[in-house]
C-alpha cells in the first residue's frame, strides 16, 4: 500500500500494539514488522512514535465522537443507555481494554500532547454522562454519577482484561441501565 493507505495501516498496527503492549514497550521496529515495512519507512510517514500515538488517539477520540457519544435529541437515560450499549459493543470488539486508560498508566513517558489528549477524552466522556444527567439528578448529583459511571466501566474493562470474561463489562453496563430506569 502506499501513501494515505500506509499510513492509515501504521496507525491501526500502532493502536493494536499500543492497546495490547502499551505505549512504552511498543518499538518502531516492531510496529514497522507488523506493517511490513522497513523501520525507516515509517518515519517516512511519522517524525516519531509520540506523533504515532497522537494519531492514534486522535482517531480513537473521534469514532468515540462521532459514534458513540452523539447523543443529541435523545430522552437523557435513553441516550445514557444508548451510549452504554455502543460502549459495550466497541469494548467487546477490543478485548485489550481503552487505549486512553492502557496509555496513561504509562504517564511519566508520555510528551504533554497525549497527556492533554487522555484528558481531554475522560473529560469528554464524563460530559456526555453528565449533560443528560443534570435533567434527571441536581447538579451535584449529575456530576458524581457522570464520574461514577465512567469509573465504573473503566474498572470493568480492566477486571474484564485480568480475569478474561466479557461478563464484567456486561454487568458493569447491565446494572447502570437498571439503575437509570427506576430514576
Amino acid at each position: 500500500m502506499k501513501g494515505k493507505n500506509q499510513k492509515e495501516e501504521i496507525i491501526t498496527a500502532s493502536l493494536d500494539l499500543f492497546r495490547k503492549n502499551g505505549y512504552t514497550p511498543t518499538s518502531m521496529s516492531e510496529i514497522a514488522k507488523t506493517c511490513k515495512l522497513l523501520k525507516g519507512s515509517v518515519y517516512h510517514y511519522f517524525e516519531s512514535k509520540e506523533a504515532i500515538l497522537d494519531e492514534v488517539l486522535l482517531r480513537v477520540e473521534n469514532y468515540f465522537e462521532n459514534e458513540i457519544f452523539d447523543t443529541k435529541g435523545k430522552e437523557p437515560a435513553s441516550a445514557i443507555i444508548q451510549t452504554n450499549e455502543k460502549i459495550l459493543k466497541y469494548f467487546l470488539n477490543h478485548p485489550d481494554g481503552c487505549i486512553f486508560a492502557n496509555v496513561s498508566l504509562e504517564a511519566k513517558s508520555l510528551h504533554k500532547s497525549a497527556e492533554k489528549k487522555i484528558r481531554f477524552f475522560f473529560e469528554r466522556w464524563t460530559e456526555v454522562y453528565y449533560s443528560n444527567l443534570k435533567f434527571l439528578f441536581s447538579k451535584k448529583k449529575a456530576e458524581q454519577m457522570s464520574q461514577d459511571y465512567v469509573s465504573r466501566i473503566q474498572g470493568s474493562l480492566l477486571m474484564r482484561k485480568i480475569h478474561l470474561k466479557d461478563s464484567i463489562l456486561k454487568q458493569t453496563i447491565r446494572l447502570i441501565k437498571e439503575e437509570l430506569k427506576n430514576t
